[in-house]
């Protein structure tokens, strides 16, 4: 399941909102979007980073790619 799968899968299954968000991959930024707080994982699942900024060009283009239906946790 891919990123903007996993979010549609997620509010399907009845969990509007994401507090804490864990990920390795940056390819889960729809869902970190969604989310209060995302974390990246790194070095072998030892260390958590905040998720990584964007622009707000970036930001919007995400938003776009996520279309998933629901209002969730973009602004």
């Amino acid at each position: 399941m891919y990123a903007k799968e996993k979010a549609r899968y997620i509010f399907d299954k009845g969990f509007p909102k994401i507090d804490n968000f864990y990920s390795d991959s940056l390819s889960d930024t729809p869902l970190a979007l969604c989310a209060e707080k995302a974390y990246l994982v790194t070095d072998s699942a030892s260390k958590l980073n905040d998720w990584p900024e964007m622009d707000q060009e970036t930001v919007d283009e995400v938003k776009r790619m996520i279309d998933t239906g629901w209002s969730v946790h973009l602004d």
